[in-house]
């Protein structure tokens, strides 16, 4: 069949690693299932893989992927990507094929039902991107309907789904950006305000979601008022920040890190979604699998506002 995978990993350019050609059909291990997969949304998870960066040992070749949405069975399915939880986290792509494929094999446990509201496209949006916004705004904050959210860095898939998110649990959401397109994007997404990165806020704010690091690590802090939470989720300009102790015991602040979330989270967030009615914002999507290298150079160039999607089939 075939796929999009890394032949190479670490490269000094690292999308020279990637191959789209032919790879063996799925052999799963025992009481594995195979999916017929019809959409699949990047992740910068897949451009560190490339990069060589991984949270375990991986030998290539490996198919790229780790969302996905499809068929199983007549059902119609999205794919929990998680495999190993805790010290042992690891999820599809890390040395297990992924769904940059037509058809990949997955867990029993990572066949969850699709949300009807919700196209193939769409919901191969949630697995990553959705599923690490849901769990950082209800399980790690306990954001509550009428409290106030700060996103910084809006432009990429997680800050997108955390602002609709926060908005369908009722929060008023304040998101940054240093581009003024992403400003525009994030009004179009509901946030009820939007400001350049840095720009002192009108009014402290309950939570804040970072992914940003370095740059938003003061802004986030100051931002918060007495008894805030703030969860971090990433660090994509750098690690490096001053640790603004004085704000953090001064304001009874409370900084968690986060990474995905559960399967009961996973399933949790697709009842929401189609309660609620919310659709994931798709930036562009590939009718076949030559995109993914189109959509790998976009994301490392610069986050597309939305995700990418490619359907491999």
């Amino acid at each position: 069949m075939r796929a999009a995978y890394v032949s190479k990993m670490g490269l000094p350019d690292p999308l020279e690693g990637l191959v789209i050609g032919e790879r063996p059909e799925p052999s799963p291990p025992a009481g594995w299932e195979i999916v017929e997969v019809e959409s699949a949304s990047l992740n910068r998870h897949d451009l560190w893989l490339l990069k060589g960066v991984s949270v375990v040992p991986v030998t290539p070749p490996v198919i790229l992927g780790c969302d996905g949405a499809g068929r199983h069975g007549g059902e119609e399915v999205v794919l929990y990507p998680v495999l190993g939880h805790g010290p042992d986290f690891y999820m599809l792509t890390d040395g297990v094929d992924g769904t940059f494929a037509p058809r990949v094999a997955v867990p029993p446990s990572s066949l969850v039902r699709k949300p009807a509201n919700l196209s193939f496209d769409e919901a191969s949006c949630l697995p990553t991107a959705y599923l690490t916004a849901w769990s950082a705004l209800v399980t790690k904050a306990r954001l509550r309907a009428g409290e106030r959210l700060l996103v910084q860095g809006v432009s990429g898939g997680l800050s997108n789904a955390c602002i609709l998110l926060g908005k369908a649990l009722g929060a008023h959401v304040t998101a940054t950006s240093s581009r003024g397109d992403a400003l525009d994007f994030a009004r179009s997404l509901g946030a009820d305000v939007a400001v350049p990165s840095g720009e002192t806020l009108d009014e402290s704010v309950d939570v804040v979601i970072d992914s940003v690091g370095a740059k938003t690590w003061s802004h986030s802090i100051g931002s918060l008022g007495y008894g805030g939470r703030m969860v971090v989720l990433g660090a994509t300009t750098g690690i490096d920040a001053p640790a603004e102790i004085r704000f953090i015991f001064r304001k009874d602040l409370t900084v968690m890190g986060h990474k995905m979330g559960t399967l009961e989270e996973f399933r949790a967030l697709c009842a929401f979604v189609e309660e609620k009615g919310v659709h994931p914002v798709i930036a562009r999507v590939y009718e076949n699998l030559e995109g993914v290298r189109d959509a790998l150079k976009q994301m490392a160039e610069g986050s597309p506002l939305g995700k990418l999607v490619v359907r491999p089939r």
